[in-house]
């Protein structure tokens, strides 16, 4: 039995994104560079990439996660550039410019790779590097996107700055690429620099009973209102866990009209798949955040630093709860005060929650 897509974004489909597709249309338009904040499988990667798309444009993705020194990061980037541009005429320029620079390059019908061996060039290809998706898009007359996942992750190798300052410098002197910085939360620094933010929310209610009706209304089934309600309090608009909770619906093979019973039994096999993976994110996060999370799991509020709170909750004092409050969103666990410090992953919650209880 095929499972059915169950895709809220992918193909150039972005339900309930219109503003924000818009707001990042424009920025690209003017040439501008932003930073899409939202929590994990919120739909951030698959924004910049219709976007781009509906532009005629390229999209290069690069996973700084992954990079551990400077070679490795050129390594990335030319791997991105080598993704994106994949046409004949545009892997001969690709060709002409590794020739150019005197770069290796794997090039064969199963595999198209540049490798730059010895670090002993690495601070004069840097540059050459860096300038590549602009000599590419003034070629083929295109914008370039460049999306960095994880970008705050340069620091940790590089520790001065020279690196990043490079890159800023060099990104400043493009006229026709664009950077989208994809993180779970806008931080000090990118606030202060300009850059144009896109938050993306959690989607409304309204917008994930429309798509769940007409969804299962192409394979033959509706839904009651107690199980629209049932399935909108799991999943409270998140985009990830909709799709996966609407997946896990369909293998049960629910009756023509769906009831609450079908869902609720739907979540309670999906808690039961996950539980191993939540046991071990918490295994991996200090003793106050885990606290703090159980807390907000059991009893919300806005106001986790009241008095009033701390004590009932027994939650460390002053930094060290700003501190585990700050880290939680940074790893998109929760939502920040304008969000009135929800955890972000519902389903996680409501575990959470059967856990502690």
């Amino acid at each position: 039995m095929s499972i059915p897509q169950f895709a809220l974004f992918g193909h150039g489909l972005l339900i309930g994104r219109a503003s924000e597709a818009g707001r990042l249309q424009h920025c690209l338009e003017q040439d501008g560079d932003c930073l899409i904040a939202g929590v994990p499988r919120s739909g951030r990667t698959a924004l910049v990439r219709a976007v781009t798309q509906s532009l005629g444009g390229y999209c290069l993705e690069v996973d700084c996660l992954r990079a551990t020194n400077n070679q490795r990061f050129l390594a990335l980037y030319l791997d991105a550039i080598a993704t994106a541009f994949t046409a004949p005429l545009e892997r001969e320029q690709l060709r002409e410019w590794a020739i150019g620079h005197r770069i290796s390059l794997q090039d064969e019908p199963t595999a198209f790779k540049f490798e730059l061996g010895s670090s002993s060039r690495e601070r004069q290809l840097s540059s050459a590097i860096l300038a590549l998706p602009q000599l590419l898009a003034e070629r083929f007359e295109q914008r370039v996107v460049v999306m960095f996942r994880n970008f705050s992750h340069l620091q940790t190798w590089d520790r001065q700055g020279h690196w990043e300052a490079q890159l800023r410098s060099e990104i400043a002197r493009q006229t026709q690429v664009c950077y989208a910085l994809i993180a779970t939360a806008a931080e000090p620094w990118a606030i202060a620099s300009g850059l144009e933010i896109i938050a993306l929310n959690p989607l409304s209610q309204t917008t994930i009973e429309q798509w769940l009706d007409q969804q299962f209304a192409d394979l033959g089934y509706g839904f009651s209102p107690e199980a629209l309600q049932a399935f909108w309090a799991a999943t409270q608009g998140h985009p990830g866990e909709t799709e996966t909770l609407a997946r896990r619906l369909w293998l049960l093979q629910p009756s023509s009209t769906i009831e609450r019973s079908q869902v609720d039994a739907a979540v309670d096999l999906l808690l039961e798949d996950l539980a191993l993976t939540f046991e071990s994110l918490l295994l991996l996060l200090p003793t106050s955040q885990v606290r703090l999370l159980e807390s907000l799991a059991i009893d919300p509020t806005s106001s986790p630093q009241a008095q009033q709170y701390i004590q009932k909750h027994q939650l460390s004092r002053g930094g060290g709860l700003q501190g585990a409050l700050n880290s939680l969103m940074q790893k998109g666990l929760i939502y920040g005060p304008e969000s009135g410090y929800q955890i972000a992953l519902p389903l996680f919650g409501q575990w959470l929650r059967r856990r502690v209880s």
